[in-house]
């Protein structure tokens, strides 16, 4: 606790911003505990105490819930996450199937998935943005303002360490605490941010169908590789000119911070109460097209 403590009082200095934040002994405690608390503080579940401190939780919360299995607990009339979790395992697989056990497994809080780090795989791990809006969104430019933001965000730090991404992910949650994830794998790295945002969009439109606000984002820029800026022999002009501007504006971001330069939509949208409003705020942008 007295850790992340300093983390939070880092971020506080740095940014202006204090997020919600939890210290738990598993992932899974660890990102269920800051919906709780929301849209700020700081919480802290013992080892062992995980259990209890889900029981009576919106069951909403609960992670590996997708829109099957929300219509199934809908139906059962359960509404905390200790109804589940207090299931046997005849009753679990007559109501959910063969992934039952697991769900009622999650809602006990057991988890022994281990936190990954770079090392730990064949290459970089993944770099992922998340974003909650301060208000649940439905209008498209702000939500596109948002994939931008997030394209942004995560492609300065990834071309930081020379390295482009093969493979996007996108996840949405609706405000009924519902996902919906999808992802993109491309045969050219992705690099720009204009890459990037384009291939959000693509994920976006192709994976949320429902007529649901939306409550967050969060893209993850996965299968990386070491990049030179080397051009292709016969490389578009225009291909070329992108490039230059993009190491121009990486030039800018990285003397006056992330921030300092971003699409004229991300702009609107920070203008428009969305979880970038308090950043914005802050902040002069220069705008590009």
């Amino acid at each position: 606790m007295d850790c992340v403590s300093r983390l939070l009082k880092g971020i506080l200095a740095d940014t202006g911003l204090y997020p919600a934040t939890a210290a738990a002994g598993n992932k899974l405690t660890g990102k269920v505990a800051p919906r709780t608390i929301r849209p700020t503080g700081l919480i802290h579940i013992r080892r062992g105490d995980e259990a209890a401190f889900l029981a009576h939780q919106d069951i909403r919360l609960l992670l590996l819930l997708g829109p099957s299995l929300l219509r199934t607990i809908t139906a059962t009339g359960f509404r905390e996450i200790g109804e589940l979790a207090a299931l046997g395992d005849g009753e679990t697989l007559a109501l959910f199937g063969w992934r039952g056990l697991m769900l009622r497994d999650t809602a006990r809080g057991m988890d022994d998935s281990r936190v990954l780090h770079a090392e730990d795989g064949k290459g970089p791990g993944p770099i992922e943005r998340r974003l909650d809006f301060e208000e649940d969104a439905v209008d498209f430019e702000v939500i596109r303002g948002a994939l931008g933001y997030l394209a942004e965000n995560a492609g300065v730090d990834m071309r930081k360490e020379k390295l482009g991404a093969g493979k996007l992910s996108l996840i949405a949650t609706y405000a009924d605490g519902v996902t919906a994830s999808g992802e993109e794998r491309e045969r050219r790295l992705l690099i720009l941010d204009r890459e990037i945002w384009d291939a959000a969009e693509r994920v976006y439109q192709r994976v949320v169908k429902r007529r649901i606000r939306i409550r967050g984002l969060t893209l993850a820029l996965g299968d990386l590789q070491p990049l030179g800026w080397e051009p292709d022999l016969f490389v578009p002009e225009r291909d070329e000119r992108q490039r230059r501007i993009q190491e121009a504006a990486d030039a800018i971001r990285g003397r006056y911070g992330v921030n300092a330069v971003t699409k004229g939509l991300v702009l609107a949208a920070s203008r428009k109460g969305t979880g970038l409003g308090s950043q914005a705020q802050r902040l002069n942008f220069l705008e590009f097209a």
